[in-house]
Order: structure tokens, then sequence, then C-alpha cells
């Protein structure tokens, strides 16, 4: 009986560890197509709101912690001046959620066109992306806490002026 007993709850434990992983998988999922409708439609609080009080950002060799609202309010400059037509995943996320889902880290490839609002004629601007974030999951849910990235081309950089020698695309 006692070994009947510790089958079914080994059992029902690792059909709940499945369920809430699944559950949390979902969650992540969720803020990455919020962070993706912010980019399309230029809502810099709908970013904003995925994110932890802090974000650690690692990027071009710096190390930066920045608050949600500064992070908030940089993107809300940037979206500002740009108008984003496409932002789309290249591949599908890839979600890995710690033993004590509390921690998840994600990897995440996009392909996105912009224009710059201001640029007369249009000029557009493609680049592929892809980053680690990590998710802290705390009383209010899921939140990404920190972000290691990179931009091919380098992001910030109009195509006419990247490394790889790409043109700009004129509409």
């Amino acid at each position: 009986m006692k070994h009947q007993t510790f089958i079914y709850l080994l059992l029902v434990g690792s059909a709940a560890l499945a369920f809430a992983s699944d559950k949390d998988i979902s969650a992540i999922l969720e803020l990455h197509q919020v962070e993706r409708r912010g980019h399309l439609t230029g809502n810099a609080e709908l970013i904003a709101g995925t994110l932890a009080d802090q974000l650690t950002v690692v990027e071009n060799g710096e190390v930066q912690v920045n608050s949600r609202e500064d992070v908030g309010r940089s993107f809300s400059d940037y979206l500002k001046s740009v108008r984003y037509s496409a932002w789309e995943d290249v591949s599908p996320p890839s979600v890995h959620i710690s033993t004590d889902r509390k921690t998840a880290w994600v990897v995440i490839r996009i392909q996105a066109t912009y224009t710059d609002k201001d640029s007369t004629p249009a000029v557009q601007h493609q680049f592929v992306s892809s980053w680690i974030a990590i998710y802290q999951k705390g009383k209010g849910g899921w939140r990404m806490a920190a972000i290691a990235s990179g931009c091919n081309p380098p992001c910030g950089l109009p195509r006419e002026q990247n490394a790889h020698g790409l043109e700009a695309v004129e509409h």
C-alpha cells in the first residue's frame, strides 16, 4: 500500500509540475506578444508593463541597470521617431523554467522592419535581433528582469552606415 501511495503522489506531483510549467510558459509567451504589440503600435507602456521594477541590460560591452520607468521613457522617445511595420519571430521562442518555477530564461530571435518617421523620402530599415531574457515570477506574475541582446545590422545604425555594407531601401 505504501508503494502505491508513493507512486500516486509522484504521478500527481509530476502532473502538477507539468501543468504549472505549461501555464508559466504560456504566460511568458504572452508577454513576448505584448512586447510585439508595443513595437507595432508604438505603445511604450505595453513594453514597460512587461518589465520588473529594475531591468539589467547587457549590450555592446556595457551593463546597465535601469528602472522600469526609465526604460519606458526611453522606449517612448524611440517609438516617437520610428514606425514598425514588422516584428516577427524568426523561430519560436525557447522558454526554460527553473525547477522552483520562480525564474525563467527565454531565447528569442526576431526580424523587424521600421521606418524613420522624419525621413523624406521614407527610409526603411530591417534587422534581425536575438536576445536572452531572464524573467522572474513574483506576486504580479512573470516580469523581465534582465536582457542580453544583439542586432544585425547593429541596432540604431541606419542600414547605409552598418558594417555589413547593406544599403538602405527607399520608398
